[in-house]
């Protein structure tokens, strides 16, 4: 009976253990940042995202571009097995008006696994100017 009971405790305590990580990697903050660059005709946006679930699923929202009223939503991307991901996409300029470009995009990222939210981050609005 000893020994069963060694053995429950030794379970409950590995599952104990196991829970704290997983609340440890929850309350770790992720890592996010967003770029956004001039190109002919478009916007070139960069994402890079670390300390995401690792094999997990995250997905980037941005705030309306200059010279549009719509959200945008970026994704979903699947996080490598180190909890990063990078990439650039191209994006079509928006705006003719340059004082819409004094407009800033807000981006952040979502990681899907753990609910986690990035901090926001705010890109000024110029690389959406069309010219």
């Amino acid at each position: 009976m000893t020994r069963h009971f060694l053995l429950a405790s030794l379970a409950l305590v590995g599952a104990a253990t196991a829970a704290q990580a997983q609340d440890k990697k929850k309350e770790e903050k992720l890592s996010f940042a967003a770029e956004a660059e001039q190109v002919p005709q478009h916007a070139r946006i960069t994402f890079t995202m670390k300390k995401f679930t690792p094999g997990g699923v995250a997905t980037v929202m941005a705030s309306p571009y200059p010279g549009t009223r719509v959200p945008v939503e970026y994704g979903p991307y699947t996080i490598d097995s180190t909890g990063t991901f990078k990439t650039s996409l191209k994006v079509p300029c928006t705006t003719a008006m340059r004082d819409e470009t004094m407009i800033m995009v807000t981006f952040f990222a979502v990681d899907s696994a753990s609910s986690r939210t990035s901090q926001k981050i705010r890109v000024d609005g110029g690389p959406w100017l069309c010219q």
